[in-house]
């Protein structure tokens, strides 16, 4: 307890900033999720986009933002009524640039493994090696080689689509 005497909690405007471990867990959990692409040749400051953003938004619950690679970001809401908000009013822009999103979702495919030893060909090997790579479904014994299938790869969809260049 007196570890926690001289702390004082003030009214600023500083976000906490998750670490890789924090990012994975919402690759996992991947509900409410947008992808965004900025469309622009120019340098952007991806500190003054999530600020920006956040600020604009005023969202209850707030956003979670992850800079993929250049101009492309993971944007995860912490609810439906959030994440509806933001689709229902696009299209958006951070600094007179288009901010193109596209909704993200779980797809389900089947995976072959090749070179597997006879005798490692079983429901617990193929279960062990699917948790590996993703998150496990099915088997299908019948077919005669490994196939199963992974709920955890995503592919983007969005709500209207059209050609968009930079």
């Amino acid at each position: 307890m007196e570890s926690f005497a001289n702390l004082t909690l003030d009214d600023d405007d500083t976000q906490l900033q998750p670490d890789d471990n924090d990012f994975v867990a919402s690759i996992e959990n991947s509900t409410f999720t947008l992808i965004g692409k900025l469309m622009t040749d120019r340098q952007i400051n991806f500190n003054d986009l999530k600020a920006t953003l956040s600020n604009l938004w005023r969202l209850g619950e707030g956003v979670f933002f992850k800079e993929l690679e250049l101009k492309l970001y993971w944007i995860q809401f912490f609810n439906h009524i959030d994440l509806q908000h933001i689709i229902d009013r696009a299209p958006w822009s951070f600094s007179n640039h288009l901010l193109v999103t596209h909704l993200l979702q779980l797809a389900l495919f089947w995976i072959q493994i090749h070179n597997l030893p006879s005798g490692y060909i079983t429901s617990l090997t193929v279960q062990l090696l699917g948790h590996f790579m993703g998150r496990y479904v099915d088997y299908d014994p019948t077919v005669d080689c490994c196939w199963w299938k992974l709920a955890e790869h995503h592919v983007g969809q969005c709500r209207n689509r059209c050609a968009v260049t930079t």
